[in-house]
């Protein structure tokens, strides 16, 4: 049994780790005695102990974090698609690599854009967001399971080579 004809699992684990990530917190504040958490697609944002009400008032930070969390979920699915389309031998192997490689592009851009731009609304508003910056916000699964997707897609697009 060669392990290369099993590498396509890799992909599928890739994207569904993306696709669950959508869903999670990107990051979470534990300064205080509740956890506040804060949510790609700002579908859900609780109140920010700094005095930041409702990100979600701001009509462009949600409608950027809308586009960028549906640019990361379609890629995800898209990578879905594609490694079942190849598994049943209707698109060459060298198309598969190449078409994911644009997609792990999306991914990760789309995230570390994400990652920017809340840091940059931070800084408007007189605070920073991230731990690293001086912020309160520490990185959840979120923000950090479309860089294990995408790697785990590049590892089994690239891995295997017939």
């Amino acid at each position: 049994m060669k392990i290369r004809r099993y590498l396509w699992i890799l992909n599928f684990i890739g994207a569904i780790i993306i696709i669950i990530s959508i869903f999670t917190p990107t990051s979470y504040n534990d300064t205080t005695s509740t956890f506040y958490y804060v949510w790609m697609n700002q579908i859900r944002v609780d109140i920010d102990p700094l005095h930041i009400y409702l990100l979600r008032e701001d009509l462009q930070l949600v409608t950027i974090s809308t586009i960028l969390a549906l640019i990361i979920f379609s890629s995800a699915l898209m990578s879905l698609t594609l490694t079942s389309i190849y598994i049943r031998n209707s698109i060459p192997f060298k198309k598969l690599q190449w078409k994911m490689i644009v997609l792990v592009l999306f991914v990760l851009i789309s995230t570390l854009y994400w990652i920017i731009m809340m840091e940059s609304f931070y800084n408007e508003s007189g605070y920073n967001h991230w731990v690293a910056t001086g912020g309160g916000y520490s990185p959840y699964f979120g923000v950090i399971g479309p860089f294990i997707g995408a790697t785990l897609l590049v590892a089994g697009s690239f891995v295997r080579r017939k």
